[in-house]
């Protein structure tokens, strides 16, 4: 008699089928009409007559996800064995590896964020705003014995963090109010801000810079705006290769800086996994979200790393944790410090230059074309990707850009109503010239597919 013959005889059953009376019979052991199997030669042929079907897509989409140039040498680190198996550090002195790794990039996010104190990462850019948030409230609540009721964001945030947002925020009386930009210039409207800053249950407001447009935000006026108010300053961070050339958040007054990691060393890969960068001022250091690692020496005087912080429902009651954030993204973050090491900050500077090179180039290309449209703002500064209203509709556009493997952009139209013909377009280092001209023929000839070069 079987194993199973056993089990099934021990609980009084005749068969296997007989445990399962509720589910419908055509679910159940279905006969799957699989290929006879291949040799490996066979299988490998497969595969590169598969991927011989590929196309080259060249992709002008942004929208918070971008294509940088990636150093080989990252994942050939990373792939290792005791990189690629980093997770969370239960038993933090046994795992002194992954301890230094996240200690070298909590120092690397607060450089270059220029902020005091970093922590050991996030689920992602979205999640580490909605966590910002939630400390500021308790920050109002708890330090200031004030009433913390409403924040204020930008209308042009990226669509993806309001939905998070509101999703965090839904049952905790929080309203959330949104501020206009300018249809100049796609700015944040600061007089506006200034405005909706007197309220006085406001206990935090969000800036990002560069918005989701791309606009550059007058970061310096905003941040005198928080010597006026005790409403925390919140700073997303569109793109931290931005802070290459841009001034970092701690420079202008802000209190918490938040960001999406993926342009620091991590391919695009249909959506993730992702990393959220968080860094703040020292005065909210104890209120972090996540865990902290730190350096220290042992008994013997030999330097070690441990879990400084961990305010997070694992590691500590449920009343004294700071967020049910249940673990931080280990590799991802390996994966952002071995590329801003390898980067350095030169080489930071110089990818930041390559890219903001790019986008203004098709900039110019599209001002000198003659039938492709007009800027959304005409008075537009912007770091990588800017919005462009076309003559065109979004489904002419779909069809023509599909016959010419180009993704021209990310229509605005379904997130933001006002501009119904507005496509987001961007551009990283890794843009080449003869794409964007094949782009600006693209959107210039449109009513003709042939007129476009074709690579």
């Amino acid at each position: 008699m079987s194993q199973q013959e056993t089990l099934l005889k021990k609980i009084g059953v005749k068969s296997f089928e007989d445990l399962l009376p509720s589910l419908p019979k055509d679910l159940l052991f279905p006969t799957l009409d699989l290929p006879t199997g291949k040799t490996e030669m066979e299988l490998r042929e497969h595969a590169d007559r598969l991927a011989g079907a590929n196309r080259p897509v060249a992709s002008f989409m942004g929208a918070g996800a971008y294509d940088h140039f990636i150093p080989q040498t990252v994942w050939e680190i990373v792939k290792r064995g005791e990189f690629l198996t980093a997770y969370t550090p239960y038993q933090a002195e046994a795992s002194q590896g992954t301890l230094l790794a996240l200690f070298e990039f909590q120092t690397m996010i607060s450089e270059l964020f220029g902020m005091d104190v970093a922590n050991a990462s996030m689920y992602d850019g979205s999640t580490a705003l909605a966590e910002a948030l939630l400390l500021a409230r308790r920050w109002h609540m708890e330090e200031l014995g004030r009433r913390a009721r409403k924040i204020l964001i930008p209308r042009a945030l990226h669509p993806q963090y309001k939905a998070t947002l509101s999703t965090y925020l839904k049952n905790l009386d929080v309203k959330i109010e949104e501020i206009p930009y300018n249809r100049q210039n796609g700015r944040t409207d600061v007089a506006a801000l200034k405005t909706a800053l007197k309220q006085p249950e406001t206990f935090a407001f969000v800036v990002s810079q560069p918005n989701f447009f791309g606009i550059l935000e007058e970061t310096d006026l905003i941040g005198e705006l928080r010597q006026q108010t005790e409403a925390l300053f919140i700073c997303l961070v569109n793109n931290p290769i931005s802070l290459g050339i841009l001034n970092p958040p701690g420079s202008y007054n802000a209190d918490i800086a938040v960001a999406e990691g993926q342009p620091l060393g991590l391919p695009l890969s249909f959506g993730g996994p992702y990393v959220g960068l968080f860094a703040a001022k020292n005065t909210y250091t104890r209120r972090l979200p996540g865990r902290i690692c730190g350096r220290t020496v042992d008994a013997q005087g030999k330097t070690g790393y441990a879990l400084t912080l961990q305010t997070r429902e694992q590691h500590i009651r449920r009343e004294k944790a700071t967020s049910n954030i249940c673990t931080n993204q280990t590799l991802c973050a390996v994966a952002a410090t071995i590329y801003l090491s390898l980067l350095g900050p030169d080489g930071l500077r110089e990818a930041a230059e390559l890219t903001l090179e790019r986008a203004h180039e098709i900039w110019d290309l599209l001002l000198g074309s003659t039938n492709a449209g007009a800027p959304t703002f005409a008075k537009a500064e912007f770091f990588q990707e800017f919005p462009f209203d076309l003559k065109i509709t979004r489904e002419r556009l779909e069809a023509v850009s599909s016959e010419t493997n180009l993704i021209p952009g990310y229509p605005l139209a379904h997130d933001f109503p006002e501009l119904p013909q507005a496509l987001l377009i961007a551009a990283t280092e890794k843009t080449k010239k003869l794409d964007a001209k094949r782009l600006v023929n693209l959107l210039n000839g449109i009513k003709d597919a042939s007129n476009v070069i074709r690579a």
